[in-house]
């Protein structure tokens, strides 16, 4: 089973701004030629060379990294592009769902993309399966860089009802 991670992320920009410059920046195609209001695809595209059915051994041996899998691993920092279901934009906010853990590399390539036009974001992030005090991490996204900072606590209080009920459920 797949633990899935959620990052909020807020941009420091005007709304005109943001449909002008952020939303171009996130939603399009993905690597399926799927329209999507969420994708990582449009900042580091899957090359569509790579090797997309299952992954096993066997692929492994005969295209080594050029399968998707290992690709978006790599490049997107999660094996799946953001699951469509729990992804969305609401200005100034979007909201990531994705498999395991947040999208670090695109975190990296947003903020690069995002310097020339003086655009500042926040992540929030919540990654499923760890523990409550560990299960958060936060960067800000600045002058090209990915930095860490101090989880914001609402956020934080926003999963802790899902932390008492694992706790209720293992007594």
């Amino acid at each position: 089973m797949t633990n899935y991670s959620d990052t909020e992320l807020r941009f420091e920009c005007d709304e005109p701004t943001f449909d002008a410059v952020v939303r171009p920046l996130l939603s399009g195609r993905d690597c399926n030629g799927t329209e999507r209001e969420v994708t990582f695809n449009i900042l580091i595209p899957m090359p569509e060379n790579i090797y997309r059915d299952s992954v096993g051994s066997k692929v492994r041996e005969t295209y080594g990294q050029a399968n998707w899998f290992d690709w978006s691993c790599k490049h997107w920092g999660t094996k799946w592009d953001a699951i469509a279901d729990g992804s969305c934009i609401k200005y100034p906010r979007v909201w990531i769902s994705t498999a395991w853990c947040p999208p670090r590399p695109w975190l990296v390539a947003l903020a690069r993309a995002l310097e020339p036009h003086g655009i500042k974001a926040h992540a929030n992030c919540w990654s499923e399966g760890s523990d409550y005090e560990n299960a958060f991490s936060a960067y800000e996204l600045s002058d090209g860089v990915v930095l860490a900072e101090e989880p914001d606590e609402k956020f934080k209080e926003s999963y802790k009802d899902i932390y008492e009920e694992e706790t209720e459920e293992e007594e």
